[in-house]
């Protein structure tokens, strides 16, 4: 039986031996290599081999029954040198039981021009301490409750709150002793109506309005024409029902020629919008003179568009 154990030792020697003189080499290595239950600690394993043949790595590990893999990282290949080259593999692992693990041996194969040579790491030992409880000892809290003030911080969005509650509270009991007023003494909260202002006085007015503000006289050419136009299509929307203020200048030409009430005027209104284009976007500077005659011409344009109901009660100033 000696014998037959001396010859077993001296051949697995004598392959790891060869392995080494080959070139071949594996490492595995715990980091830690004792742990609290479920504590993780680093499996690495590492193997070297001539470049010029094939390590193969193995797919699965298997730690034991008591260990579990928590997460495989990649495996990194690293060339030592012009015919060596290293591969790296690192396990998260843990047990959750108290005791010593053993992690058996890793087995590696290394093919080159049609041999396979196989070899393997060191068998590990995985300790798991486990933790001291004083069972004579009374139970207690890990830490004990500890009270703190209130800082205004926290006082403060419930005083608002409460604040606003109130205020809310008074608004409404005054609504209804005000509301229960009016209906004993048989007053109305009701507004009178407002007559609806017709669109070219409002337009008109509008006009008359801007002329006053001196706006291109003072230097400010851009909004003086940008107010014109807001105005006539404000007119345009009103009086023939146009989507004016959102249309672009030729969408409303476009619109306006589909009238049965346009006349004459469609050549002033194309005149007034383009001079005001050509004002906000690209950099014209008319005189003081066509600034007054698109006024003027917005003028005679409602004027000129009034409804023939409107236009008998309708008596100019001017």
């Amino acid at each position: 039986m000696g014998l037959l154990h001396t010859i077993k030792l001296s051949w697995l020697l004598l392959i790891i031996t060869a392995a080494t003189a080959n070139g071949q080499k594996a490492e595995a290595r715990l980091n830690p290599d004792d742990i609290l239950p479920g504590k993780p600690a680093e499996l690495i394993i590492e193997a070297e081999a001539p470049a010029a043949g094939t390590l193969i790595w193995p797919r699965t590990i298997d730690p034991g029954n008591k260990i579990e893999i928590l997460e495989s990282g990649q495996t990194d290949t690293i060339r030592l040198d012009d015919s060596t080259i290293q591969l790296r593999q690192v396990y998260r692992i843990t047990a959750w039981e108290e005791g010593y693990f053993a992690i058996p041996p890793i087995e590696f194969s290394h093919a080159d021009e049609g041999d396979t040579l196989v070899f393997e790491s060191r068998a590990m030992l995985l300790s798991v301490e486990g933790v001291e409880v004083d069972m004579q000892d009374a139970y207690r809290d890990i830490k004990p409750l500890f009270s703190f003030p209130l800082t205004w911080r926290e006082i403060l969005p419930w005083i608002l709150a409460a604040a606003a509650l109130i205020a809310l509270l008074y608004y409404l009991h005054k609504k209804v002793r005000f509301r229960k007023a009016k209906e004993d003494t048989g007053t109305t909260d009701a507004a009178p109506e407002v007559p609806e202002v017709p669109p070219h006085i409002a337009a008109i007015s509008g006009l008359e309005s801007l002329r006053r503000k001196q706006l291109w006289e003072k230097g400010f050419v851009k909004q003086y024409h940008s107010e014109l136009t807001d105005i006539i299509r404000k007119y345009l929307e009103q009086r023939f029902n146009l989507n004016a203020m959102e249309m672009t200048t030729s969408e409303i030409m476009q619109a306006f020629s589909l009238q049965k009430s346009k006349s004459a005027k469609e050549s002033t209104l194309r005149n007034i919008m383009h001079t005001a284009d050509l004002v906000k976007f690209a950099r014209y500077r008319p005189d003081g003179e066509t600034n007054d005659m698109m006024l003027e011409n917005a003028l005679a344009f409602i004027k000129s568009t009034i409804p023939e109901e409107s236009a008998k009660q309708w008596k100019p100033n001017s």
